[in-house]
């Protein structure tokens, strides 16, 4: 706010409006009387121009899409540009366009509601005349008739073909499925919307040499409100991906070589266990015999397979893929599936052991007076109570007794110093904190690389030959450390490998401790 006038200003000023001295005279307003028009608060909503990014960049995309289709149906080259888009009421765009009429109605699914496009009368003509061999420059009377059959066939393609323009056009923003419905002459029979609702139109201008005129296409408020977020939004959408450049990347990616592994069990031991195992030892893993073997594919377990030899070399034949990963973790074993129907069954059994159930303890409670639980409670609560009240006025008094004690003298806090551990005589001064450590022991029967594309030929019953001799020796990994050799050998129908080989125990605690 500017300086408040001191009252010597006021009266100066005053005094010059009396003399003359100040001009009063009203300045002239900026604008004429007639621009002054009365606020329409029914039509508040309706904007000539809308700002709609997304939509704006599907236009772009239509015209560049139709321009090039409709040039190649015509043989002719047609300039096609999107114009700003605009908001109106359904009526008076109805009511804009001339008879006879191009109308064609059609869906946008999944949305909702029903769409409209309008093919200029004109362009009609130069459309049909063009495709019976015509110039399509002859100029045709247009009021006072109607579009006969074949020329109402001929303009389906064109629109047909717009609409398939128009999908590729909204990919970017939502997947659309256009669905022609039918076409009508006369827009009042057009009357797919309530006349005050509000419609966006999206004009486009099209250009045959001398001949020029408009498509419109309009699209209901309702039918653009699950995607009203997405078209206000600034959007931007790569081009189409070229079908060479496509092809060529998928070529390369399909001749990519992948590992697959097959493991065929595991099993878990303690450090302490691990040192003293020796050749000829028989350590049992987690795998039946009858059950399918699992083949990881880059870490991943995609296909189950039965364990066989193939050429003379060990193989798996497929006998399902797994689509999924379970989020369940590993299933119950058998032994822990009788181990909680055991536990289920004793504790719905209590009456066999002598306990009184607790249904009929709550039978009798409710045979039992109410009034007589209830004094018995209050009783309880009373007594609880006074023996509260006189604990903590014992308290009280014994404090009052005694005398304050002084807070004794603060001191400085002393601390150990450590010194560094000296390795014991063997050399290992970590090896007693690691004995009793579980280990997880995992047996891999064999691997092999395939390209993706041998990959995606499988089927149930083919085979996959791995890299694995038949009488070659399966690999012993322990916490992913080769560490051993051994045979496949069967104890109590579940796979067991004897070690052949095995590294030194200094070696094992080196490998451990890498």
């Amino acid at each position: 706010m500017g300086e408040i006038l001191s009252q010597e200003e006021i009266d100066a000023l005053l005094s010059g409006i009396d003399q003359g001295e100040v001009d009063t005279t009203p300045q002239e307003p900026a604008y004429a009387e007639e621009d002054v028009k009365p606020f329409d608060f029914r039509n508040y909503t309706v904007s000539a121009r809308l700002k709609m990014p997304g939509l704006e960049v599907v236009n772009d995309y239509f015209a560049r899409g139709f321009r090039g289709t409709l040039s190649s149906m015509l043989r002719e080259v047609v300039d096609i540009v999107a114009l700003p888009i605009k908001m109106e009421r359904f009526k008076e765009f109805l009511n804009r366009i001339p008879v006879p009429a191009s109308l064609h109605l059609f869906r946008l699914e999944p949305l909702r509601g029903q769409c409209l496009m309008n093919i200029e009368s004109r362009l009609v003509f130069a459309f049909v005349e063009r495709f019976l061999g015509g110039s399509g420059r002859r100029m045709t009377r247009v009021e006072g008739r109607e579009f006969t059959h074949i020329e109402q066939r001929l303009i389906k393609r064109v629109v047909e073909a717009a609409l398939q323009e128009l999908e590729k056009a909204w990919r970017g923003i939502h997947p659309i499925k256009p669905q022609y419905v039918r076409s009508e002459i006369n827009p009042q029979f057009a009357r797919v919307m309530q006349p005050d609702e509000t419609v966006v139109v999206c004009p486009f201008n099209l250009e045959l040499e001398d001949l020029k005129g408009e498509l419109l296409l309009c699209y209901g408020l309702g039918t653009l409100q699950p995607v009203k977020a997405k078209l206000y939004s600034p959007f931007q959408s790569d081009e189409d991906a070229d079908p060479y450049w496509r092809q060529q990347l998928e070529e390369i990616i399909r001749s990519v070589a992948v590992e697959l592994l097959v493991p065929l069990g595991a099993a878990e031991v303690t450090g302490r266990e691990l040192l003293d195992l020796e050749e000829g030892d028989i350590i049992q893993l987690d795998t039946k015999i009858e059950q399918p073997l699992p083949v990881y594919i880059a870490g991943l377990k995609k296909i189950l397979g039965e364990l066989g030899l193939y050429r003379g070399r060990k193989a798996i034949r497929v006998i399902d893929f797994v689509k999924e990963e379970s989020d369940m973790g590993e299933e119950l074993r058998q032994d822990d599936i009788d181990a909680l129907l055991n536990q289920d069954t004793q504790e719905k059994a209590p009456e066999e052991k002598g306990e009184e159930p607790k249904e009929a303890a709550q039978e009798q409670e409710a045979k039992e007076g109410p009034g007589e639980a209830e004094a018995d409670l209050l009783a309880q609560w009373e007594e609880a109570l006074k023996e509260a009240q006189e604990a903590q006025s014992q308290t009280e008094e014994k404090k009052a007794e005694e005398p304050k004690k002084e807070a004794p003298p603060a001191a400085e806090p002393s601390f150990e110093e450590f010194r560094q551990s000296e390795p014991g005589e063997d050399g290992h001064p970590s090896l007693e904190f690691i004995l009793d450590i579980p280990l997880e022991i995992s047996v891999e029967i064999g691997r092999t690389k395939m390209i993706i594309n041998d990959l995606l030929k499988l089927s149930q019953g083919s085979i996959i030959e791995l890299n694995k001799l038949a009488g070659e020796p399966a690999e012993i990994y322990v916490n992913q450390r080769l560490m051993a050799r051994g045979e496949v050998v069967v104890v109590n129908d579940r796979f067991a490998v004897r070690l052949t080989e095995i590294i030194s125990p200094q070696e094992r605690v080196r490998q451990l401790g890498s």
